[in-house]
């Protein structure tokens, strides 16, 4: 199969699915986040995404655009007619990287001042990377920096709004300007922020981190104030209640608004891509069938 070949069966269109990130209609489509890593080159593999594309007929799929071989990956994608979705490192994490963890926490509760020159630099490091997704022609993409995990957040919400989303305001201008839609992503429950998202440019939120109570919780948060949620199907839980229970489960928050069904972005091993599969597979068939 080469690169070029577009699938036979597409259950939503490119445009619809745009359409639907942006949320400008309602509805479904399916897709997944970043595939786990096939071989210890850390470059993408354009004919693997576009493989995994046509089996599991995907309507959209993230791409890491920081990694070697993004554009062609995007390219390829595109050209298939599953939409690549341009992933780029928030400025949260690039300083966090740079600086570590502890750092961050403790300077974000004590001192935000010092974090400024170190943030600025990161906002203009993540802009070059949206450019970068925007030459290589792509239309949606993801904000990725976890504010939060599973056990709480890791910044305080007062300076995730004050310092963090202002950045986020440029990145989604940036990304608005060359006539892109964008999503957030976090690890954890960040529906206090969900508000000054949506009026900083978002129109999509990734969620991650989150049982199924605060999954439900946050997709319906998200909806309230205009945010398509991307969410549905949990690879860690996916191994103990099985793929067709999580199918069922992505069906059910579907039935309730509109829902870009994906993993919660913790795939690591082609066991969990295939299990994905299968629960996307099943969310459908629930979906047609009721």
């Amino acid at each position: 199969m080469g690169c070029l070949r577009r699938r036979r069966t597409e259950p939503v269109s490119a445009e619809e699915t745009f359409e639907l990130m942006r949320g400008h209609r309602a509805g479904v489509a399916c897709g997944v986040t970043w595939l786990p890593d096939s071989s210890p080159v850390n470059a993408l593999e354009p004919e693997r995404l576009v493989s995994v594309a046509e089996e599991m007929h995907l309507d959209f799929m993230f791409v890491d655009g920081e990694r070697s071989g993004a554009a062609q990956a995007c390219g390829a994608l595109d050209r298939f007619g599953t939409v690549p979705v341009w992933t780029v490192s928030g400025v949260i994490g690039r300083v966090a990287a740079a600086q570590g963890w502890a750092e961050v926490i403790r300077a974000s509760a004590g001192t935000p001042s010092s974090l400024v020159a170190s943030l600025a630099e990161a906002l203009h490091i993540s802009l070059e990377a949206i450019r970068e997704g925007v030459r290589a022609g792509c239309q949606a993409f993801v904000v990725a920096d976890d504010l939060s995990s599973s056990a709480g957040w890791l910044v305080s919400p007062d300076f995730a709004l004050d310092v963090a989303v202002p950045c986020y305001r440029n990145m989604a201008a940036e990304i608005a300007h060359g006539g892109g839609v964008v999503a957030f992503h976090s690890d954890g429950d960040i529906r206090a922020l969900y508000g000054a998202l949506a009026r900083a440019g978002f129109s999509a939120v990734h969620l991650a981190g989150l049982n199924a109570e605060a999954t439900a919780g946050s997709v319906s948060a998200a909806r309230d104030v205009g945010l398509t949620p991307m969410a549905g199907i949990s690879v860690g839980g996916i191994a103990l209640q099985g793929a067709h229970e999580a199918g069922v489960r992505a069906a059910a928050l579907a039935k309730a608004g509109s829902l870009l069904i994906c993993d919660d972005g913790g795939m690591s091993t082609p066991e969990e891509l295939a299990l994905v599969g299968e629960a996307i597979a099943v969310a459908r068939a629930t979906l047609r069938s009721e």
